[in-house]
C-alpha cells in the first residue's frame, strides 16, 4: 500500500492555498491545511501496519435491515449508491420494489460474515417517523454524498400514495426533497422541499454538494426530464433552476440519465461535469457560474464520447471514474487535468463476478477507492424479490491485487 500523497499541478497551485482576497477564503484554506496535516499524522500511524486495514469485500444480500426500535428484520432490496465515513457505509436504496421500507441505511463494514455477524443494515436516520407514508420520512433515496462536515446529503424523489379513505379523495403527496443528516447520530441538519422547482416531466437523479469561497454550501441536483439543474443555496434557503445548453442532447435522443459529478480544483474553482447517457459529448461548467450567474451559458464541451458512458463517481478531487455501457466488467479512471481521450483512460478495476458497478467512492480510512456493485440487471426484472438483491463493496482491483490507481493519491480531504 502507498500512503496519501499531495499532488499539486504547479508551485502556483500550492501558493494559491495561502492567497486570499477575503477573510472567509483565508479561513477556508487554513482549515484545509489543518485537515491535511492531521490526515498526514493519522496516516503515519495507520500505514505502520497493513493489518490495521480492512481490504476485504463487504458483501450483503437482500438488503437485510434490522430496525433497532422493533428488533425486526426485513429484506430491503438493492443498494445502488454508497458513501463511506470511517468504518460506516451509507447506502441509498431507491424504491425499485414496492416492499422497500428503509430507503437509506448504513452498515458496519468491520463485521465479518460467519465470524462476528453477517452484514446487516440499519435504517438511517434512525429516528424516522414510523408511518411509511409520512412526508417527513425518506421515501425513495436515489443518491447521496458526504461533505467535510460529516453531513450525509440525500436526494429523495418522494412518492405519491392513494387516498386512505373514500371520503377524502386527495392523494398523499410526499414531496421530493434534499436532506442533510449528521453522520454520527442521524440528526437532521437541513432540509429543502423541491416541489416548487419540479414539474410533471421532472426526473431527479443525482446530487452534488459544493462549498464556495466563504464556506457556504450549494447543492446541485440533476433533473433529466426537463434538461436542467436545480441549484440550492443552503445558507439562504433558496433554490433556482438552471437550463442546460440546447445541444447537450439531440432532439431525437431520449432524456434518459443525466449524470453529474463535482470535480475539485486546488485553486478552489470547482467544476461540474455533466452528460446524458445518450448524449454525444461530455460537458463542463464552473460551479461559480451556476451559483452566482445562475446560468449554464458558459458551459463548454470537454470532448466527444466514444460510446455511451456510465459515470460512477470521483475521488473527491480531480479524477472521474466511469465504465462503458456495453462493458459491465471494467472501470476506468480519467484525470480531468488531462485531455478527454482514450489514451488517458486508465483501467483500474476488472470484475470477475456478474455484479454491475453502480458507484465509485473514496474510502479514507483505508486510503483506497471502493466500488459498489449489485445485481441490478436481474433485480429490475418484474419477478425478482427484494431478498434476491446482491451487493458488494470492493476495493478497486485488477486480478487479485488492488490496483495501484485505486490508492487515493491526494491529500485525503473530503469536500474542500
Amino acid at each position: 500500500l502507498v500512503p496519501f500523497q499531495v499532488q499539486w499541478n504547479s508551485s502556483q497551485d500550492f501558493c494559491q492555498l495561502f492567497r486570499s482576497t477575503s477573510e472567509g477564503r483565508l479561513n477556508y484554506r487554513m482549515r484545509a491545511l489543518q485537515s491535511l496535516v492531521c490526515t498526514a499524522l493519522a496516516l503515519a500511524c495507520v500505514l505502520a501496519s497493513d493489518d490495521d486495514k480492512d481490504m476485504e469485500p463487504v458483501i450483503w444480500t437482500g438488503g437485510e435491515t434490522l430496525d433497532p426500535r422493533t428488533g425486526q428484520t426485513h429484506f430491503n432490496g438493492l443498494a445502488t449508491r454508497c458513501q463511506i465515513h470511517e468504518h460506516w457505509g451509507f447506502v441509498a436504496i431507491p424504491k425499485l420494489k414496492p416492499d422497500v421500507q428503509s430507503s437509506c441505511a448504513k452498515l458496519d463494514m468491520r463485521k465479518q460474515i460467519g465470524v462476528q455477524t453477517k452484514h446487516i443494515l440499519t435504517p438511517f436516520p434512525p429516528n424516522e417517523p414510523t408511518d411509511p407514508q409520512s412526508p417527513k420520512r425518506l421515501q425513495s433515496v436515489v443518491d447521496l454524498c458526504i461533505d467535510h462536515l460529516n453531513s450525509v446529503w440525500v436526494l429523495d424523489v418522494g412518492a405519491i400514495y392513494p387516498p386512505k379513505n373514500e371520503d377524502d379523495p386527495t392523494p398523499i403527496i410526499c414531496h421530493p426533497k434534499i436532506c442533510a443528516y449528521n453522520a454520527a447520530d442521524g440528526k437532521l441538519r437541513f432540509d429543502m422541499n423541491l416541489l416548487p422547482y419540479v414539474g410533471p416531466m421532472s426526473r431527479l437523479q443525482f446530487i452534488n454538494v459544493d462549498y464556495d469561497e466563504h464556506g457556504d454550501p450549494f447543492v446541485h441536483v440533476s433533473d433529466a426530464g426537463t434538461k436542467a439543474l436545480i441549484v440550492c443555496d443552503v445558507k439562504r434557503n433558496t433554490c433556482h433552476r438552471v437550463e442546460l445548453p440546447e445541444d447537450v442532447i439531440s432532439d431525437y435522443a431520449p432524456r434518459d440519465v443525466l449524470y453529474t459529478v463535482l470535480v475539485r480544483k486546488a485553486n478552489g474553482r470547482n467544476k461540474l461535469y455533466f452528460t446524458y447517457r445518450s448524449g454525444e459529448s461530455l460537458w463542463c461548467v464552473n460551479t461559480q457560474d451556476l451559483q452566482k450567474d445562475k446560468s449554464c451559458s458558459k458551459a463548454w464541451v470537454v470532448g466527444k464520447k466514444e460510446h455511451k458512458m456510465i459515470i460512477l463517481g470521483t475521488d473527491d478531487w480531480e479524477s472521474m471514474y466511469f465504465r462503458w455501457e456495453e462493458n459491465t466488467k471494467e472501470v476506468y479512471k480519467w484525470n480531468t487535468e488531462t485531455a478527454f481521450d482514450s489514451k488517458n483512460f486508465l483501467l483500474v478495476h476488472k470484475s470477475h463476478t456478474d455484479l454491475t458497478p453502480t458507484h465509485a467512492m473514496a474510502d479514507y480510512k483505508n486510503g483506497v477507492m471502493r466500488i459498489c456493485l449489485g445485481n441490478l440487471i436481474d433485480y429490475l426484472k418484474h419477478d425478482t424479490h427484494t431478498k434476491e438483491a446482491k451487493n458488494s463493496l470492493e476495493v478497486m482491483a485488477i486480478g487479485d491485487e488492488p490496483s495501484p490507481s485505486s490508492h487515493l493519491g491526494h491529500s485525503g480531504m473530503r469536500e474542500l
